[in-house]
């Protein structure tokens, strides 16, 4: 009986002493749950709008990888400005040439100079086709030079007729013949294409002219011609 009594005693003072633990199920646990989950959906949503904007500027060309800008896309952003650039560039000069008046600076057949030798050379069989040539050249040939185009009038009869626009062309290169007094040039077209101007008399004024009517960047791709001695 009485170790009965004192068991229960030992029961009851161990309820009252020891702490209670909260329960899985306690409303504390719940709300702590409740933060944590809400904590981590934040987290997820950051970390996809961050995957999101990435994705938009690599679409743009602003971003290759996560090292830094591509360098590649800035190549081609600058090779499409430049494009553009050049493209209001020709654009503005055909306007231009629109609203002046076109004025010529030169007209006439090649320089006489090239009939020289091939008449010399017509004492021989040999010389009788370059002598006929030059000739036929002289006739049919004639050359036009504008303030909006160069004009070649060739072929049999002088009914082939090639025109170039200023803007179109890329650069030129040039030979003096005849000590100076006339020369060669070649126009290079962008279209990849050539124009060959021969025996083109007063050559250096005509070659300055042409020269100061080409954009800038072709400008400075055809050399200047040396000063005369």
């Amino acid at each position: 009986m009485r170790l009965l009594h004192f068991l229960s005693f030992v029961s009851l003072s161990s309820a009252f002493l020891l702490p209670s633990l909260p329960s899985s199920s306690s409303p504390l646990s719940k709300r702590g749950r409740a933060l944590a989950s809400s904590a981590s959906e934040e987290l997820s949503r950051k970390e996809k709008s961050k995957e999101q904007v990435r994705s938009l500027l690599k679409g743009l060309g602003e971003l290759d990888d996560e090292d830094g800008p591509s360098e590649s896309g800035s190549s081609k952003r600058k090779e499409k400005r430049e494009g553009v650039d050049a493209a209001r560039r020709a654009l503005a000069d055909k306007d231009k040439m629109k609203l002046e008046p076109e004025s010529v600076f030169f007209e006439g057949a090649p320089h006489w100079s090239e009939v020289v030798v091939p008449a010399i050379s017509i004492l021989t069989v040999i010389g009788i086709i370059p002598f006929a040539s030059s000739v036929a050249r002289q006739i049919w040939v004639k050359y036009k030079i504008t303030s909006r185009r160069i004009s070649v009038t060739s072929g049999v009869g002088g009914k082939d007729l090639t025109e170039v626009i200023y803007a179109d062309i890329e650069r030129i290169n040039y030979v003096f013949r005849a000590f100076g007094t006339t020369g060669d040039m070649v126009l290079f077209l962008r279209d990849g294409a050539k124009l060959e101007i021969r025996s083109l008399p007063n050559f250096r004024d005509v070659y300055n002219y042409i020269r100061s009517q080409l954009d800038d960047d072709a400008r400075e791709q055809t050399p200047a011609l040396p000063e005369p001695k």
